[in-house]
Parts: structure tokens; C-alpha cells; sequence
């Protein structure tokens, strides 16, 4: 699973993507105290993309995607 998620992380650097994968699944420990959840993904979103929060969830979906698929392929589960 590391490497699904390293795999991910280095197709998606320099993105917003990558953006949306280190702020806010990476990160988010360091804005436990500071933010709420929500108020983090709004703050990810809204403060460092500069996008809705509804273009936010799309990337978070495509981010999940692209990890199951490196999982798939490199056997960690079957379909």
C-alpha cells in the first residue's frame, strides 16, 4: 500500500492534485488544533488551490482512484 500511495504521490507531483495530496492527507496532523476537518479541506481548498470545494472533492475521488488502481496492479487486492 506504501508504494500505491508513493507511486501516486510522484504521478501527481507538481499538480494541484499533488497539492490536494500533501495538504490535506499528509498535512492535515499539523492543522488538527487550528482547524476543524471541514474547515481544513475548506482552507486546502478554497485558500491554497483557489478553487469550490466541490471541484475539491472531484480531485479527492481521482486521488483514491489513481491509489486503488497502483493497488490492483501491483497485486494488493483483486476485483
Amino acid at each position: 500500500m506504501a508504494k500505491a500511495i508513493s507511486l501516486s504521490k510522484e504521478f501527481f507531483k507538481d499538480t494541484t492534485y499533488g497539492v490536494m495530496l500533501e495538504e490535506y492527507y499528509f498535512k492535515a496532523d499539523e492543522y488538527r488544533k487550528k482547524y476543524t476537518p471541514a474547515g481544513h479541506y475548506g482552507y486546502v481548498c478554497e485558500d491554497l488551490l483557489c478553487m469550490e470545494k466541490s471541484n475539491g472533492y472531484a480531485i479527492r475521488r481521482e486521488i483514491i482512484y489513481r491509489v486503488a488502481m497502483y493497488c490492483y496492479a501491483l497485486g494488493i487486492f483483486n476485483i
